[in-house]
């Protein structure tokens, strides 16, 4: 990451001498803070990282004299404090991995590392959580340094409690991880502090701010895009399916043409027993009797040869 105003200054976070690459913050405005930025990194659980410094004499600024006072804050917490002879070489670099610590006379380290945020000592620690700020102010050496270093401020500590993490804490961020370190281990040699003051007061002249988050964090604060969502086999062309897609393909076909089927079949038995209730339900109520008379014999006369008696036929037609 770099600064417009200080181009001869670089900070990057890396993983195994790897630069983490940088997002944009989607809310950031560079006008507002010309010597301050922020951009975005993923974080990968149980990976250890290191701050990586590098400058260019010609372009550093300050005066001859002057040399920089690197402060790196975990969390919003003081975690390490260096200063640096950035003036010694055309091109310098460096890179702080560790907080030191002195105990009984003996010096050690615990390594920066990522891990998933579970829990809080208190919530007020993470008001600045999810971030680690760099800030680079000049210094003047007052006098050589000198023995009886005691090691970094212990003002940051990794959160090992059990108590649960407040949702109210984190405000709307999407944050799973934190800054934790690594088993205490010998440092291997006696560090020095030198004595400093502030030719130009207390102001950074650059702060870098790194939010770190782990990947699906940063899709949910739209810092980097969400993967899309994959197009559904039925809709996809079938020359692109693989042997297991397409077999998934037709065991699903064939679920849909079965199920198709019985609703069918159970849509048919419900209109037949609609319909044999129907006509049991009209047979059962035709209970009035009909009788019908017997039709009259038509009558057909006819006349005898005796053309004195008539006879009358009174047999059905």
């Amino acid at each position: 990451m770099k600064l417009a105003t200080s181009p001869g200054v670089s900070v990057t976070l890396r993983v195994g001498g790897v630069a983490l690459e940088e997002y944009d913050d989607p809310e950031e405005s560079f006008g507002d803070h010309p010597i301050k930025r922020v951009k975005y990194v993923e974080a990968v659980p149980g990976a250890k990282f290191d701050i990586h410094f590098q400058s260019i004499r010609d372009q550093l600024g300050g005066m001859d004299p002057d040399e920089v006072n690197l402060r790196i804050y975990m969390d919003g917490k003081k975690a390490a404090s260096r200063v640096l002879r950035a003036r010694s070489a055309p091109a310098y670099h460096t890179h702080v991995d560790c907080i030191r610590r002195e105990m009984k006379g003996e010096f050690f380290q615990e390594k920066f590392a990522f891990a998933e945020l579970s829990t809080s000592l208190n919530p007020a620690d993470f008001k600045s959580l999810g971030e680690i700020q760099v800030t680079c102010t000049f210094v003047r050496r007052t006098g050589p340094s000198r023995a009886g270093y005691r090691g970094d401020k212990a003002v940051f500590a990794a959160s090992n409690g059990n108590e649960s993490l407040p949702e109210k804490v984190l405000k709307g961020r999407a944050i799973s991880s934190k800054v934790s370190l690594s088993a205490i281990e010998p440092l291997g040699y006696a560090p020095m502090a030198a004595q400093t003051m502030r030719p130009y007061g207390d102001e950074p002249f650059a702060t870098y701010i790194f939010r770190y988050r782990s990947r699906g964090d940063l899709q949910i604060e739209n810092v980097i895009p969400r993967p899309p969502s994959p197009v559904p086999l039925e809709l996809r062309d079938p020359n692109s399916l693989t042997l297991a897609e397409g077999r998934e393909l037709l065991l699903r076909n064939r679920e849909k043409e079965a199920e198709q089927a019985r609703i069918k079949n159970e849509h048919v038995n419900i209109k037949k027993e609609k319909r044999d209730l129907a006509a049991f339900e009209t047979d059962d109520n035709d209970d009035e009797l009909t009788i019908t008379g017997a039709s009259q014999p038509s009558k057909r006369a006819r006349m005898s040869t005796d053309s004195a008696v008539e006879i009358v036929d009174l047999t059905d037609d």
